[in-house]
């Protein structure tokens, strides 16, 4: 729901945890994914992973293909326009912390980074992006007195090995970090109750600067309070604690530029520029000829040229929509016709007062300045948060154990409404949550 509602074009994910073909399936984007093939005996479930989500619009006008996934944790993909003319490349990374059980050697992984960038970076536009485990802090990025970009803004002031890592391969690659250098909301990418920092970047070349632009950090609780869906989150399921990089590139002929007049409408017309009458505008020559008189005869000046050209504008669209074929699309703003899911049958305005006071106190954690403040505000979120979980529980047990009452207390000869109970138990066993029999000092049945 959050990617649909942000309209974004691609979207670059780094730890998927996809193990063989799979793929992650959301409607209105198409998968482009690099699965980790080798994974421990005992494993469970996959680890790692990277891939990209292209809108779909977008693929159907560019050709898209994976450039490269030959070194574990990095993809690249090749985006060209249909006439075959280079558009930009883009790059998605996932580097795994020191200390894992999955030994990489990150001199091996910038090594082989740096390869690929002279291979597909020269002549082309491109961006990397993704989770590199790096702490860069307050270090330089480029060679200062030689290379002139804008200072970072940096929130984070730790470096680890990894970071040293980084910097370097920066160095030599020429290129930079774009957080904390465009945009207004630069932020920690890390958020858990562990601590905070920032691991995840999006990397682009020093000359490439200008092209790229508003560079934001968004943090989940940030994203989860700006589209209002904190009562469609699942307690049961951790909330992701990396936050979202979002930025703007401009490129040739961009397709969310040519779409931005039609992303925020439920509906447009869409012509068939096929089948253009003979007789268009055939009988509005002599108003163009006006407005061409017009520009020779007034002073030309900017008010004017827009006045006419906003005359022009609305005279084909009359034309347009009078002579030629066209057929109305009805679109949401989350790129899809499908009816909104309800929220949490067993959310609360209690909840809601107590996700109000998480989402306070981690803003206030991020924004302090002192070290002393800074762990009274984290431990606060700790215990804000644990009540927040421990509440939400205990919300949805009520919830679900005042159903299977109203199951038990049923007329048997009422089947349309048995029914009717029984379709919501099955689609929370469909969530992967089953019935739990309590103790038999309470004698009630819930769902965990």
């Amino acid at each position: 729901m959050c990617i649909q509602n942000e309209h974004l074009d691609i979207i670059g994910i780094a730890e998927t945890h996809l193990t063989g073909k799979n793929e992650i399936r959301i409607n209105g984007y198409k998968w482009f994914g690099h699965n980790r093939t080798e994974l421990h005996e005992r494993a469970k479930k996959g680890s790692g992973g990277v891939g990209f989500l292209v809108r779909d619009d977008i693929a159907s006008r560019y050709n898209i293909e994976i450039l490269d996934k030959s070194v574990e944790g990095i993809l690249w993909v090749h985006v060209q326009q249909s006439d075959g003319r280079d558009c930009f490349r883009a790059c998605v990374c996932y580097l795994p912390p020191t200390g894992t059980t999955r030994n990489i050697d990150a001199n091996d992984f910038y090594d082989s980074l740096l390869s690929q960038v002279h291979v597909y970076g020269n002549e082309s536009i491109f961006f990397l992006c993704g989770d590199f485990n790096s702490r860069c802090g307050d270090m330089d990025d480029y060679i200062a007195g030689v290379d002139t970009i804008p200072e970072r803004n940096v929130v984070d002031f730790k470096r680890n090995a990894h970071g040293e890592l980084l910097c370097e391969y920066l160095i030599n690659s020429n290129c930079c970090i774009l957080n904390g250098r465009k945009g207004v909301k630069n932020n920690y990418t890390y958020i858990s109750q562990l601590g905070s920092s920032v691991v995840d970047y999006c990397l682009i070349p020093y000359e490439l600067l200008d092209i790229f632009e508003q560079c934001d950090v968004i943090t989940m609780s940030e994203l989860i309070e700006k589209h209002d869906i904190f009562e469609y989150v699942d307690p049961l399921v951790s909330k992701p604690d990396h936050s979202m990089l979002l930025w703007n590139v401009k490129v040739e002929k961009c397709v969310s530029e040519a779409s931005n007049d039609n992303g925020n409408k439920s509906e447009y017309n869409k012509f068939n520029l096929k089948n253009i009458p003979n007789s268009f505008l055939a009988d509005h020559l002599r108003d163009i000829e006006e407005l061409i008189l017009s520009l020779e005869l007034n002073n030309v000046n900017q008010n004017n040229l827009d006045i006419v050209y906003q005359n022009f504008v609305n005279l084909l669209k009359n034309e347009m929509l009078e002579k030629m074929d066209y057929k109305v699309i009805k679109v949401s703003l989350g790129l899809n016709n499908k009816k909104r899911r309800m929220k949490k049958p067993w959310w609360s305005d209690h909840l809601t007062i107590l996700w109000n006071d998480v989402c306070a106190i981690e803003k206030e954690m991020l924004k302090s300045k002192s070290d002393t403040r800074k762990r009274q505000c984290r431990q606060e979120f700790i215990c804000k948060r644990k009540l927040f979980d421990r509440e939400t529980q205990r919300s949805k047990r009520r919830y679900w154990r005042d159903q299977l009452n109203e199951i038990d207390n049923l007329e048997s000869t009422n089947q349309t409404e048995f029914w009717k109970k029984d379709r919501t138990g099955r689609s929370r066993r469909r969530e992967k949550e089953s019935y739990t029999d309590v103790c038999a000092t309470t004698g009630w049945k819930y769902f965990t």
